[in-house]
């Protein structure tokens, strides 16, 4: 899908960034890769922000039937927050031990903020158009809708609180997007035969116009 080949990419992107000398001198090879730990941090952190991602929208695909031309372009867009990850997360690693280390998180948090200001839309969107799967009654919606409000709001306010308390902000942005590899409640199993509660996952790339307005 389109959609996965754009994040293999992005989480390979990074590796390009390590430097690593025609000629190596004699036991250098450690001194060589311990010159670039903060690439080496980046590559790690965005391949694991990326896995979240990419859980994300296999869950989102799961919620929906189809889409039509407004939704597309919010799924893009919200595709495009997450291709930031890796530049956004060396720029961040390069300030880890400077005075500018509080900037750097809240480059991370503004990433945070924009990424869940487009799952919101396109989730409140979708659910609006009645893009959702049968599964996706309004509770179910709601389900899904209330915790992305709160974390988006509280990604804003990490913005703020990043200039007093940029580790503390770290920790929450990490939990924050960490917190898409656990199994949510739209990966559980609610069939006796073990299928998903969802009946298929519908490419982006199939449009479906929605209900009548």
């Amino acid at each position: 899908m389109f959609t996965d080949a754009i994040l293999a990419i992005a989480a390979t992107v990074l590796i390009f960034q390590i430097e690593l000398p025609r000629e190596l001198a004699p036991h250098s090879l450690w001194r060589v890769l311990t010159d670039q730990w903060t690439t080496l941090l980046a590559l790690l952190m965005s391949y694991l922000w990326l896995t979240a991602g990419w859980l994300n929208f296999r869950r989102l695909r799961r919620m929906l039937r189809g889409v039509d031309h407004y939704a597309t372009v919010l799924y893009l867009l919200l595709v495009m927050t997450v291709t930031l990850i890796p530049i956004v997360m060396l720029m961040f690693t390069r300030t880890l031990g400077t005075p500018d280390f509080h900037l750097g998180v809240q480059m991370l948090a503004t990433l945070g903020l924009i990424n869940g200001a487009f799952i919101c839309a396109l989730l409140l969107y979708s659910a609006r158009r009645g893009l959702g799967v049968p599964s996706m009654t309004d509770e179910a919606w709601r389900e899904v809708l209330v915790p992305n409000y709160v974390l988006t709001a509280l990604d804003l306010a990490a913005i703020v609180v990043a200039a007093r308390l940029p580790w503390l902000v770290l920790a929450f942005i990490s939990v924050d997007w960490m917190y898409s590899l656990l199994p949510l409640f739209t990966d559980r199993v609610d069939a006796a035969d073990g299928t998903s509660q969802y009946e298929r996952e519908p490419d982006v790339g199939e449009i479906w116009s929605g209900p009548e307005t």
